[in-house]
C-alpha cells in the first residue's frame, strides 16, 4: 500500500460524512509497500456527503476501538473526519494491484447530528462519470445492508448469515494471507465397536484452510458460487473436490477446486500457489478425506471496481500437512 496523499481534499472540504454502513463481512489487510511485517485491519463502509445523501459511496476505515463503538450507532450516523489519506494497494492480492482507495483513519461522532440525520432512499443506478474514483458508487442491488433495505434502517454494523461451518474445523478468520500457515486441527481418536463386535478405531485427521485464487476472473466461476451460496443458504450440501490440472497453461501444478451442481462438476477457484505442494502431497498419498466449503462472501474488489464472490475451502487429511512454500513458483518440480 504506497502513501499517495494525506488529507484527502474533498474530506477535508467537507469534513461530514453520512456512515449508512459498515460492512464486517468485507474486512481486508491492507499493508505498506516498505514495512512488509506490518498489516492493517480495514472495514469497508457504505458513506455518503451530506450535500449527496443519495449517492451511496465506498472507502475503508481503519478497524478501531472508535469505529467498535460507531457500529452500534443507528443508521445513519454523522462523523466528522479528523484524519484519511488516499492509497495505492501494491502488497494485497492480484484484484487490488494498483487500485487507489480512500483510507479514513481517525473520525469524531456528531452526536447531534447523528440523531436528527435524514435518511434519503440511495439511487439503484448512477449516470455520468464517477468524479470521486477514489471512492467508487456502491450498486445497492448486488447488497443486503441499510441502504438496500430502505426505508427499514438498523445499527450500522453489517454482518451476513454465516454458513455451517464443518464440525471438525477449528474456528479461524477468512482474511489470513495465502502465505499464512493456518494451524492445523488434529481429531481426537476414538474406538467404537460395530454390530460384530469388532472395534474400529477411527483415523487422527488433520484439517488446513484454503483461500480459493482466480474465482473473480472467471463468470462461470462466479455462476457456480452463486449457486453453491445458495444452496448452503438454504442448509443444503455441496460435494467439493480438488482436481489436479496438468494442461493448465499457466502452472501445469494447478489445482482446481471443483464443486457438483445438478450432478455435474463445476470450477470454483485454485489453491494458492503457497499451498500447492501441501495440497499436492496430500492428493498423490491419497490421504485427503474431506473438501468443504468454509465460507463464500459477497466482497468488493477494489481492483475490479464491482462485487465479486470468493471463497475458501477446509480440507482434511490423515497425517499432518506440510508446511507452506512461501517461494513456490508455476511449474516447480516436486
Amino acid at each position: 500500500m504506497e502513501f499517495l496523499e494525506e488529507n484527502v481534499s474533498m474530506l477535508s472540504a467537507s469534513p461530514l460524512l453520512y456512515v449508512h454502513c459498515l460492512d464486517f463481512d468485507s474486512q481486508t489487510y491492507i499493508s505498506l509497500s516498505n514495512l512488509d511485517c506490518c498489516r492493517f485491519l480495514t472495514v469497508l463502509a457504505h458513506v455518503s456527503f451530506p450535500n449527496k445523501l443519495r449517492e451511496r459511496r465506498l472507502c475503508l476505515f481503519f478497524d478501531t476501538q472508535k469505529l467498535k463503538d460507531l457500529e452500534t450507532k443507528t443508521s445513519p450516523a454523522v462523523i466528522k473526519v479528523k484524519s484519511s489519506c488516499i492509497h495505492k494497494l501494491e502488497n494485497e492480492s492480484d484484484e487490488d494491484q494498483g487500485r487507489r482507495v480512500v483510507v479514513i483513519f481517525n473520525f469524531d461522532l456528531m452526536q447531534i447530528q447523528s440523531s436528527i440525520a435524514t435518511n434519503l432512499a440511495p439511487y439503484d443506478d448512477y449516470e455520468g462519470e464517477n468524479s470521486i474514483p477514489e471512492m467508487p458508487w456502491l450498486d445497492i442491488t448486488l447488497v443486503a445492508c441499510n441502504c438496500s433495505r430502505f426505508p427499514s434502517v438498523s445499527n450500522v454494523a453489517v454482518r451476513s448469515v454465516t454458513l455451517p461451518a464443518s464440525q471438525t474445523q477449528s474456528d479461524s478468520s477468512d482474511n489470513t494471507s495465502e502465505h499464512d500457515d493456518l494451524s492445523e486441527t488434529e481429531e481426537d481418536i476414538g474406538a467404537t465397536v460395530d454390530d460384530a463386535g469388532d472395534v474400529e478405531v477411527e483415523e487422527t485427521q488433520y484439517a488446513e484452510y484454503f483461500k480459493l485464487k482466480g474465482s473473480t476472473y472467471h463468470e462461470h466461476f462466479q455462476n457456480a458460487l452463486r449457486q453453491c451460496k445458495r444452496l448452503l443458504l438454504d442448509r443444503e450440501e455441496v460435494r467439493v473436490q480438488l482436481v489436479i490440472e496438468p494442461a493448465n497453461a499457466k502452472d501445469e501444478n494447478a489445482i482446481v477446486v471443483q464443486a457438483e451442481l445438478e450432478g455435474m462438476w463445476h470450477p470454483v477457484g485454485y489453491i494458492p500457489g503457497a499451498k500447492v505442494r501441501k495440497a499436492m502431497d496430500g492428493l498423490n498419498k491419497k490421504e485427503i478425506r474431506t473438501v468443504k466449503f468454509k465460507g463464500i462472501e459477497w466482497k468488493f474488489i477494489y481492483g475490479l471496481g464491482e462485487f465479486k464472490y470468493v471463497s475458501s475451502i477446509v480440507v482434511t487429511k490423515v497425517n499432518k500437512w506440510l508446511p507452506s512454500d512461501k517461494d513456490y513458483q508455476y511449474n516447480d518440480i516436486f
